[in-house]
């Protein structure tokens, strides 16, 4: 008996080594879990903070979208209103030449009534 008792003392002292190292394994991955899970949360609050940056520049610009949209809108109609002024002045322009044409045949034909009345 006192073979099978060694024997079965060998046994157990090999599972209690056994268990052990299982024991100190699991030690580990619960360890490396632990850390895994700190990481995540840490990478969680890092999202929430990027994706609030994110929100805010969304809202900077649809905010700088819509102001761009009413400058080009403006733009437009003061370009409008430039061509307006611009159409005017060539009016104007061709007014101004127009009048001076006719000063000119004015002049023109008082010169000829002032020749003929010193020719009678």
């Amino acid at each position: 008996m006192s073979k099978n008792y060694e024997a079965a003392i060998k046994k157990i002292e090999l599972l209690e080594d056994e268990l052990n190292q299982k024991t100190l394994e699991l030690d580990q991955r619960y360890e490396t879990q632990h850390i895994m899970s700190e990481r995540v949360k840490n990478c969680a609050r890092s999202l929430d903070a990027a994706h609030n940056q994110l929100q805010a520049v969304a809202v900077r610009l649809e905010y700088s979208n819509k102001q761009i949209s009413e400058l080009m809108q403006e733009n437009k109609a003061l370009k409008s209103s430039g061509d307006e002024w611009f159409k005017r002045a060539i009016k104007l322009e061709f007014d101004i030449l127009t009048a001076n044409d006719g000063i000119k045949k004015i002049q023109s034909e008082r010169d000829s009534a002032i020749k003929m009345c010193e020719r009678l």
